[in-house]
């Protein structure tokens, strides 16, 4: 009886087993289970610099704000044994930008400089403009946007490189640094905090929102709704604000991430923050307005400005530029 009683279930069981096998063999399909996305960066290799404040990448070639020591031009097809091609001269090469095969240095006391980057490894100047200290260049709409730290803003058609047409200047501010967020020109005031601009290249008329804070504001990135701004003052910070409704200007959040912060850098969703001797920080904005898990890279020197470009994290890191390979792991690699 009791033999009965278990084999019942016993052939129902067989029977599944062999209709399985049956129709193909083998267990069900299970989905696989997802893997969490993991970010590297591993050293490649370094170029001796003299004080290195930024820099551009353009396929192949490699450009950096060397301070006093120039605009320096460094062919990296073997980014394992790059190679120092050129130097233009300048007072304080500062910061780059690149726009339409058109390389834009801020050269501090010099103002801004123009080259043609047609040539990538021979860069050809093209245009200059004096100003009392050039801070920031960012494009919009056709036109250059110049940042002065003295006189402020300076509005440009570039359609023409090698002979801009002066629009407008906007003296009323100091500019630290600038950035477009939603149309919008946001300024990093040095005295005054965030001023926002927007401006009618029609009728060359601009409307002003602020929001009034005492501090030492220095670089300025924009993502989705929030500016984010850098202050030196001690300890050294990071200022997140919501400026979805210009009239209702709210911090969102405050960070103090390490003892300097030299420099901000937006590369796609991710931000660079150039901590000096702390070395850099890469944290992803997707997370604003929280800023946390970042990753932190340790660098020989003083990190001033790092950036990415196409697998390659580049770090202007003062006595040299640090170049690293990002390696991703998990996910669906």
């Amino acid at each position: 009886m009791a033999a009965k009683k278990y084999l019942a279930p016993l052939i129902g069981i067989l029977l599944l087993v062999c209709n399985a096998v049956s129709c193909g063999g083998g267990s069900p399909a299970v989905p696989p289970i997802p893997t969490e996305t993991s970010t590297d960066y591993n050293f490649v290799s370094s170029i001796e610099t003299l004080c290195s404040e930024d820099i551009a990448v353009l396929g192949d070639t490699l450009y950096i704000a060397d301070g006093p020591g120039g605009l320096k031009i460094v062919d990296l097809s073997n980014r394992s044994s790059p190679v120092l091609i050129g130097t233009e001269q300048t007072a304080y090469a500062f910061r780059i930008y690149i726009y339409k095969q058109h390389l834009y240095l801020c050269d501090s006391s010099e103002g801004l400089k123009i080259y043609s980057i047609e040539s990538p490894l021979n860069p050809v100047l093209r245009w200059s403009v004096d100003t009392d200290w050039a801070t920031s260049v960012v494009f919009h709409n056709g036109n250059m946007f110049l940042g002065d730290f003295y006189k402020g803003i300076r509005i440009y058609n570039v359609g023409n490189p090698a002979s801009p047409e002066l629009l407008e200047v906007i003296d009323s501010t100091i500019a630290r640094d600038i950035t477009f967020l939603n149309g919008f020109l946001l300024v990093s005031n040095k005295q005054t905090g965030l001023n926002i601009y927007n401006y009618d290249p029609q009728t060359a008329s601009y409307r002003t929102y602020s929001f009034d804070t005492l501090g030492n504001y220095e670089d300025i990135v924009g993502y989705n709704n929030y500016a984010i701004i850098s202050r030196n003052d001690c300890p050294s910070s990071l200022y997140v604000f919501n400026v979805k409704n210009f009239n209702n200007i709210r911090t969102s959040g405050v960070y103090n991430p390490a003892r300097f912060i030299d420099g901000l850098t937006r590369c796609e969703e991710h931000l660079m923050v150039a901590c000096g001797e702390d070395g850099l920080i890469i944290y992803d904005l997707n997370g604003l307005p929280e800023l946390s898990d970042g990753y932190q890279i340790d660098t020989p020197g003083y990190v001033r400005r790092a950036k990415m470009n196409d697998g390659y994290l580049y770090i202007a890191d003062m006595a040299s530029v640090q170049v690293y390979s990002q390696v991703i792991t998990g996910g669906d690699q």
